[in-house]
């Protein structure tokens, strides 16, 4: 989060901003100046140095399995009834 809200790079606090890369999928790293606006959903590992502030970031995201496995399924009738049979929030109020 701290990531998208600095305009100074001096002002990280939870990350050194001459050591700190970004990649994703294995993709070559790229600084912070370099970065710009992004925003990415997936699995990451981070690596902090000696005092714990983070100085590489690996994302690891595939949007093929992300999408398919929101397509997956049979389609949904229009029914209120067949909807609140399978969603576990709505079956006990009808």
């Amino acid at each position: 989060m701290e990531l998208f809200h600095k305009a100074n790079l001096d002002d990280f606090k939870t990350l050194d901003p001459t050591k700190y890369t970004f990649s994703l999928n294995g993709r070559k790293g790229i600084t912070l100046e370099e970065i710009g606006k992004l925003e990415v959903c997936g699995m990451s590992i981070f690596t902090v140095d000696e005092h714990n502030k983070i100085v590489k970031v690996e994302f690891f995201y595939d949007p093929g399995q992300l999408l398919g496995s929101l397509l997956k399924g049979e389609k949904l009738g229009t029914s209120s009834q067949e909807t609140a049979s399978i969603c576990p929030v709505l079956r006990s109020t009808g």
